[in-house]
């Protein structure tokens, strides 16, 4: 059950992200990622789905830094993810090309979006 919590917190907050509700959503999908990362055998794509969220509405917040070191998160879950979704690794490094090059980190930014189109 609380899997279905995390996943229902999760959904949550990416719809309180989509209304524009970021503190709400940050709370929902932090809650879920406590969650996730307490249930033994539950990682990889799950944890790494929700650290991608908290990117991408901190990114909305124009709070750079935490939303890179979400999506820097969500990288290491993904790649440590045995049955690796390489979409998900896709979209993250895009995503963090993206906040790379909004900090003014453009070599940082290249190599996200050629690690991305190497994929």
């Amino acid at each position: 059950t609380r899997f279905v919590i995390a996943t229902n917190l999760h959904n949550l907050g990416n719809c309180l992200h989509h209304l524009c509700e970021f503190n709400e959503a940050l709370t929902c999908l932090e809650d879920a990622l406590g969650l996730l990362q307490d249930i033994p055998g539950v990682e990889g794509k799950h944890v790494a789905d929700t650290y991608h969220s908290l990117a991408f509405v901190h990114q909305a917040r124009s709070d750079m830094q935490e939303s890179l070191t979400c999506y820097s998160n969500a990288l290491k879950s993904r790649r440590g993810d045995p049955n690796v979704d390489k979409a998900g690794i896709v979209s993250t490094l895009v995503n963090m090309g993206e906040v790379l090059r909004i900090l003014g980190m453009y070599d940082a930014s290249i190599k996200s979006c050629k690690d991305a189109l190497r994929l």
